[in-house]
């Protein structure tokens, strides 16, 4: 049986080794002296076969004349050595590395480790602008070449070097807006129930074009059916007064009623239906050209921005700017 005192991690020991085991059913935590046994990595059990206790050796000495053979956890697993400056006894316990660790010795402390932290809560949000095609979307009454979307995915929390990093991971959904669209959202605060947009993606599955009908067209086909509508009621009311007035010798209280009442819906048809169609299709003429200014300036924006970024690569524009004079009625 050697002495282990210079074997400092569980997974060199041998069968020749020695090692302290105390039980974790005893609440006076009496030390075992063992022969190491095996020492099994996945568990972090080692076992052990006691040969010797530290104290009361007659009330456990049966136990170890019947060969008592201890399992327990690194934890309560220990070498016993002396102090080299002092001479006295003391323990060295196990850590979870499998190392037994000098009481006086001074260990570092770990330094910029990496630590990677994920919760069901940990989101990341993303707003991009895409340009080219015609996207339709839902909400807005022209197509567009220019398009904002938002992203949003689960993230990892990654701690490393003294900052913080966040990582996306699986996309949970990402939405389309129009400049317009964009624009109210961000300056729409608890206003209504929302603002359109359009859903692309959601849980990874691609969502399906919206359709796309122009608004002048869905405004038109309202506005004839309305007139087509008005028509008939017309219709009806002139067969009626002509019917009373022809076939009826004596005209009653309720035939004037009937007529009074027909030709007050047609007054109220002119004066206020067809006028407030009439208010409703310019409103919504108002907000397509607005619709159609902002994806104008959008992409002239864009297109402006994209030129005078490749300009300066190519060094066709100076990236200083000159000096203003401040007389601009200054002789040269």
């Amino acid at each position: 049986m050697k002495n282990n005192l210079t074997t400092k991690h569980i997974k060199e020991f041998t069968t020749e080794d020695t090692i302290y085991i105390t039980r974790k059913s005893d609440k006076n935590n009496t030390l075992f002296f063992c022969e190491f046994i095996s020492y099994n990595e996945k568990t972090g059990i080692v076992t052990a076969k006691a040969i010797d206790v530290d104290t009361n050796k007659s009330l456990h000495k049966n136990e170890i004349d019947a060969g008592l053979i201890l399992s327990a956890k690194l934890d309560k697993c220990a070498l016993y050595g002396s102090s080299v400056e002092d001479g006295f006894g003391f323990i060295h316990w196990f850590v979870s590395t499998g190392r037994a660790l000098d009481p006086l010795e001074e260990y570092k402390i770990v330094e910029n480790q990496m630590h990677i932290e994920k919760h069901p809560s940990f989101g990341l949000v993303s707003f991009n602008r895409s340009s080219g095609g015609n996207n339709t979307l839902f909400g807005s009454s022209i197509q567009h070449s220019q398009t904002i979307s938002l992203k949003i995915k689960r993230a990892t929390h990654e701690r490393k070097y003294n900052n913080d990093w966040y990582h996306g991971s699986e996309e949970l959904i990402e939405i389309n807006l129009s400049q317009n669209q964009f624009a109210e959202l961000i300056t729409s605060f608890g206003m209504g129930e929302g603002i359109p947009c359009t859903l692309k993606y959601v849980n990874r599955e691609r969502m399906p074009e919206p359709p796309y009908k122009s608004k002048v067209t869905i405004v038109q086909e309202e506005f004839d059916a309305q007139l087509h509508n008005f028509g008939i009621d017309l219709k009806k009311i002139i067969n009626n007064a002509t019917d009373i007035l022809k076939n009826k010798s004596t005209i009653t209280k309720g035939d004037r009623e009937l007529i009074i009442n027909s030709i007050n819906k047609l007054v109220q048809e002119i004066q206020s239906n067809i006028p407030f169609v009439a208010d409703q299709f310019k409103e919504q003429m108002d907000k397509t050209i607005t619709e159609a200014k902002s994806e104008i300036e959008a992409f002239t924006e864009n297109k402006i921005r994209s030129t005078g970024i490749d300009a300066l690569k190519l060094g066709f524009i100076s990236p200083t700017i000159p000096e203003l004079k401040e007389n601009n009625n200054e002789k040269n």
